[in-house]
């Protein structure tokens, strides 16, 4: 049988929270109060990686146009994003090879 009466239903009173006059800040306050230390720099880890995430997101993004690069020996039609990208590889693998050139004269003498 199912019930077809218009009679109203009870309404039941919403559940107390013990919480109701806290902020979203006061919560995440007293819940970062009660992690250990660790735990602490794991959250911290996380935000910060999250962060870098949005970031290099962001200036993807942002560098997306297409520009000509002008070889010696040809030119080339690209992205911005990866001009930039081959740029930071070739600085750092000059950088690492420079700082083993001087680290071997340095221990040389």
């Amino acid at each position: 049988m199912s019930d077809t009466s218009d009679s109203p239903r009870p309404q039941l009173p919403p559940p107390e929270r013990e919480d109701a006059g806290e902020g979203i800040a006061d919560r995440a306050r007293s819940v970062a109060e009660d992690l250990t230390p660790r735990q602490r720099r794991q959250l911290r880890r996380l935000v910060a990686l999250v962060s870098l995430a949005l970031l290099v997101f962001l200036f993807i993004m942002q560098n997306r146009d297409e520009v000509s690069v002008s070889f010696i020996l040809f030119n080339a039609e690209t992205r911005l994003i990866w001009v930039m990208v081959l740029c930071l590889a070739a600085g750092g693998i000059a950088g690492y090879l420079l700082a083993g050139i001087l680290r071997r004269r340095r221990d040389a003498r």
